[in-house]
């Protein structure tokens, strides 16, 4: 129906189902509930499309014959092209699992062809202290001292 795109926000989307409805945001229809289904969704992967609450999308429409919806969300994607939150969380998981298998930390990785910037190398003050000097017996052994066990206060009735 429509090549012009339309900015609508997800109001809800169940992703065992595969459907749900973005809101409209500008035009003719804003304020309306379009419905989506998943087959809808531009992804360049093959990976589980789903979309999330509250994330901004684009979409074209069009009106089906004979279904009990108005309108239907199409080429479902990112605002302006972009890419929509299920991709960005699996870019994520990539790039942080990829620099768990000890990948180069330095610059980027390439994950299935996308250049993804490494996580930053966390550096930890080092834990290991120095060991403590114990008066040892002539065979090295440090005695062991009872700790005073600690007093337990009485209720008072």
């Amino acid at each position: 129906m429509s090549t012009t795109r339309i900015t609508g926000r997800v109001k809800w989307f169940n992703s065992k189902a595969g459907y749900g409805f973005i809101t409209a945001c500008e035009g003719e229809l804003a304020d309306k509930d379009i419905f989506v289904h998943y087959s809808s969704i531009k992804s360049d992967a093959s990976h589980y499309k789903y979309l999330t609450q509250g994330e901004y999308v684009d979409f074209s429409l069009t009106k089906p014959a004979n279904e009990k919806h108005e309108f239907h969300a199409v080429e479902v994607s990112g605002v302006k092209g972009g890419p929509i939150l299920c991709e960005t969380r699996r870019l994520n998981a990539l790039a942080s699992r990829a620099g768990s298998e000890g990948g180069d930390r330095e610059g980027s990785e390439e994950v299935r062809g996308e250049s993804v910037p490494a996580p930053p190398v966390r550096k930890h003050k080092s834990r290991v202290s120095a060991p403590a000097k114990h008066d040892a017996d002539a065979e090295g052994f440090t005695p062991v001292k009872k700790r005073a066990s600690p007093r337990v206060k009485k209720a008072s009735v």
